[in-house]
């Protein structure tokens, strides 16, 4: 029952948000629908980044990788977060510079412009519609999967794909891209908020395992170490930072801050986002590795690489930890993905309104 009273509670205040977007709306114009005619504020356009950015990967994907692989997988992460910053900082304001002169609505559109032909755009939206479906179908499965585990099968895994996919198609037709934004903040909140509550938790739980990892001299707290050898931290690490230049969703978000100060706030908005969310989540990888190696953790079998994503539905799906902070880190991974998946299916609509259609 209380599984089923959040998730409404969170459908409900979502819902109420893009319905409110929507009074803002300007009916009939694309560029407002599709990037709220580059009016956003900086902290808005920080939370929307940090929000499409930071997918169901980081709770589900990086804990594991944290728990199974130690300390690299933090160094991994940022790598990426620097690199994005370094982009947003250069390439990234004189894309938004020259987006808000041309209006572009979508990041083919730029593409288009520039190259002077429209088969470039195109060809370049075809590409990237194939590219994103599995990365966002994999946003919905992972995420119900958790919620199936969190609430004890209360809620059933046909269910929250039910409810993830609705509520990306709704929010994301209902209110547009300042529809999506708005509710980016709110889900960026649950996102980082549960984020705390579920580490500060572990740490009192555990009674802070990682000294112990570190006192013992353990694998997973060095760099290198015998997973994060030089060669597998740079093959990990060099087609990562560049999902800020191939996702189109991301790109996108350059295009909506309303003034240069409004975009150097995104930028600062994302780097402090970006760097406690990564180390919350790496955190939590480790303590509970800790955990583990001292017996009040399950010991999970990382020679297998699929039982890397277990880690956290295992956690919150044990009887010692509460109830409620189970059921909400769960909507809160829920919520990581349909940040994302609205994002895409809304990228994705422009591309194609604009490129193919238009």
């Amino acid at each position: 029952m209380l599984s089923y009273m959040i998730l409404f509670l969170y459908i409900i205040v979502g819902t109420v948000i893009v319905l409110f977007s929507r009074r803002f709306l300007r009916r009939g114009d694309p560029v407002d629908y599709f990037v709220a005619s580059h009016s956003l504020s900086g902290i808005v356009s920080a939370l929307t980044y940090a929000a499409t950015t930071y997918s169901a990967f980081m709770m589900i994907g990086l804990v594991g990788l944290a728990y199974a692989t130690g300390i690299g997988a933090l160094g991994f992460e940022l790598a990426y977060l620097v690199a994005t910053l370094i982009l947003l900082s250069f390439i990234g304001f004189k894309l938004w510079s020259i987006c808000r002169v041309r209006r572009y609505v979508s990041p083919t559109e730029f593409l288009s412009d520039r190259y002077g032909s429209r088969v470039v755009g195109l060809v370049a939206t075809v590409i990237m519609v194939a590219s994103l479906i599995p990365y966002a179908s994999i946003q919905i499965i992972g995420p119900s999967l958790v919620i199936e585990i969190t609430s004890n099968g209360t809620i059933p895994y046909i269910l929250a794909v039910i409810v993830a996919t609705l509520l990306s198609i709704m929010w994301s037709l209902v209110g547009g891209l300042r529809g999506v934004a708005w509710t980016d903040v709110f889900q960026g909140v649950i996102m980082f908020v549960s984020a705390v509550a579920i580490v500060v938790w572990v740490f009192m739980w555990s009674g802070n395992t990682l000294n112990y990892l570190v006192n013992i001299g353990h694998d997973v707290v060095k760099f290198p170490n015998t997973f994060w050898t030089p060669t597998t931290f740079i093959a990990y690490t060099i087609p990562w930072i560049f999902f800020a230049m191939s996702n189109p969703q991301v790109i996108q978000r350059i295009f909506i801050p309303r003034n240069a100060i409004a975009y150097r706030r995104m930028v600062l908005g994302f780097a402090v986002f970006g760097f406690l969310y990564t180390v919350l989540t790496t955190l939590l990888g480790l303590l509970l590795r800790g955990s583990s190696e001292v017996g009040l953790f399950t010991k999970i079998d990382i020679s297998r690489r699929s039982n890397w994503n277990l880690v956290t539905p295992i956690l919150l799906a044990s009887p010692t930890t509460p109830t409620l902070l189970s059921v909400i880190v769960g909507i809160s991974i829920l919520a990581a993905a349909v940040t994302t998946i609205d994002s895409i299916a809304l990228t994705l609509s422009s591309m194609i309104s604009r490129d193919i259609y238009s």
